[in-house]
């Protein structure tokens, strides 16, 4: 089966504005990395792929080749293939894809997932829930969150959300599976707690807040009692998660959270390198204007 999803922010202009030339399929060999090959892209067909379509999800790439394209051929059964006169487009030397933009609406997509309805809790009487990420995703959209594509967050694994700024940073651009989509709800619950002025909150609380969110979503999506872990079994993070998910199965079972289990939460949170140095201090949530 096609592996095929509707962009949720469809292209405006097709064929690109200022495109090189247009190629047409003249074999069925011929593909994506051929092509970039072929117009001096060697290394990263997908710069191809986002200059025609300005998305790295596969699903929508399958959607305009089908749409747009006229492709229907396929050889693997889960993508489109060139048929021979399909047409794309070469985008001018030098191009280079906007990668803080596919970021952004990788955020804005996944805020607007269906799961994110179930997201609901409460830490030191601030509320989180859809209404919040609603919030957040308008000021990404107005700018007010900035939002930037950082390839050095790649080695630490630590994509973040800076209050100071107003500011998202991460170390990837497109976030195809539920881990990266659970990770941008992470950063977007500080951010919604940072609209909130929540300045009260310390570090270790604020964490707690976006584990326990980023493990709701996580479990809603997969839907098939599985939860998000560390690198291996009983790590540091995989504590975290272990204790955060419970909690979030309480909260979508309309239960009250264990205290012993929100207390195994904040210990495993303090006790993590990433948290042990400023688990105590006061988290910067002023606002965003």
């Amino acid at each position: 089966m096609i592996l095929v999803r509707k962009p949720k922010f469809e292209l405006k202009d097709f064929p690109p504005k200022g495109h090189r030339l247009a190629h047409t399929v003249r074999s069925e060999e011929e593909n994506w990395s051929s092509v970039a090959r072929d117009y001096g892209f060697p290394d990263d067909p997908w710069a191809i792929i986002i200059y025609n379509f300005n998305t790295r999800e596969p699903r929508e790439v399958n959607w305009y080749l089908k749409e747009l394209v006229g492709c229907e051929r396929t050889t693997d059964g889960k993508n489109y293939s060139f048929s021979i006169g399909s047409t794309i487009y070469i985008p001018p030397e030098g191009w280079k894809p906007d990668y803080d933009e596919l970021l952004r609406r990788a955020i804005l997509t996944t805020l607007a997932m269906p799961h994110i309805q179930r997201i609901r809790l409460s830490i030191k009487g601030h509320n989180v829930n859809v209404s919040s990420y609603l919030r957040v995703a308008n000021q990404v959209i107005d700018r007010a969150i900035r939002v930037r594509y950082d390839p050095r967050l790649k080695r630490s694994a630590k994509d973040f959300y800076d209050p100071v700024k107003n500011l998202f940073r991460f170390g990837w651009y497109y976030a195809p599976d539920v881990e990266r989509q659970a990770t941008i709800v992470h950063e977007a619950t500080h951010a919604a707690l940072d609209g909130a002025s929540a300045s009260d909150l310390v570090r270790r609380e604020s964490e707690a807040a976006a584990y326990i969110a980023q493990s709701m979503f996580a479990w809603v999506a997969w839907g098939d009692g599985s939860r998000l872990g560390g690198a291996s079994e009983g790590d540091a993070l995989d504590t975290i998660f272990s204790n955060a998910t419970e909690i979030a199965k309480a909260i979508l079972a309309d239960n009250t959270p264990a205290q012993a289990d929100v207390d195994l939460l904040i210990k495993a949170i303090r006790e993590h390198p990433w948290y042990s140095a400023d688990h105590a201090k006061k988290v910067k949530y002023h606002g965003i204007p």
